[in-house]
Parts: C-alpha cells; structure tokens; sequence
C-alpha cells in the first residue's frame, strides 16, 4: 500500500500531462482498468457524469476513472492533457492517496 501511495503522489506532483507515464503507473500499480465500461453507469462513456461518482468512489472505481481518462486520449485527441490541466486527473489520484 505504502509504495503505491508513493508512486501516485509522485505521479501528482509531476504531471506532465503525458498519458504513457499514467499508463506506465497504473502497469506498476496493477491498477490499470481494461473493462471499464463494465463500472460506468452511462452507456456511452460520459466523463464529466462518470467523475461525478468520484467523492463515492473506491479504490478500484478511482483506478477505473483513470483509466477511462486515459482512454479518453484515444476517442479525444488531446484531451487527456486538458484532464491533467483542469485537475480532473489529480483529483481522481488524490482521491486513491486517500483511500490508501
């Protein structure tokens, strides 16, 4: 537990915006979501209602919104670097640090 707080307080503090370094934590967390859709109660993925479960959110639920913004990158080109700059990523790591 202690080292996974570690690598997301790490990753929060420095957000370069870049989705391989998220990808590449969540790898080494073993957090990284490849059934998202299976948690989102919107059927086509909506980030902005999805992040609205956020303060709810478990550990597990916390990792699956991150993914979802990575992949998001994919579907939006570009977005997941607007997500680092508007703290909707940061909030959803804050929120797993808090957890841990």
């Amino acid at each position: 537990m202690q080292k996974k707080k570690q690598l997301l307080e790490q990753l929060n503090a420095n957000c370069n915006f870049r989705e391989t370094v998220y990808y590449k934590t969540l790898e080494q967390l073993g957090d990284l979501i490849t059934n998202c859709d299976d948690y989102m109660i919107t059927e086509l993925i909506n980030c902005d209602e999805e992040l609205k479960r956020l303060p709810e959110a478990d550990y597990e639920f916390c990792a699956v919104l991150l993914t979802m913004l990575l992949r998001e990158v994919h579907l939006c080109d570009g977005s997941f670097g607007s997500g680092c700059e508007t703290g909707r990523v940061q909030l959803v790591a804050d929120r797993m640090i808090v957890l841990l």
